[in-house]
């Protein structure tokens, strides 16, 4: 019998396989193209460190978001799942999951 453990673990790695595909080639350009004025990126703050739009309460209507953000907010979702670890470990992921 397949211990749970394997089973997620083979899932992570094919949803990590699709997504590295789907990017493949992706260009700065891309990732950076905001539709409209206005929408939601990742860009670099003052300082020079990496951070991207965000507000709590969410905005009401929802805005734009460039593909850099929408791939920033999935990979923080994982980052936030599990910060625990990663703060105990004292990785630095390279953007601040809470820039406000």
């Amino acid at each position: 019998m397949i211990a749970t453990v394997e089973v997620l673990a083979g899932e992570m790695a094919e949803a990590y396989d699709e997504l590295k595909q789907t990017l493949s080639g992706l260009t700065d350009p891309e990732f950076a193209w905001e539709p409209v004025a206005g929408s939601w990126r990742v860009f670099r703050d003052d300082e020079g460190q990496w951070t991207y739009d965000y507000a709590i309460p969410d905005p009401h209507p929802a805005p734009f978001t460039t593909i850099g953000w929408r791939l920033v907010h999935i990979a923080l979702c994982k980052v936030c799942t599990t910060s625990g670890g990663i703060r105990a470990s004292g990785a630095d992921v390279g953007l601040h999951p809470d820039p406000g």
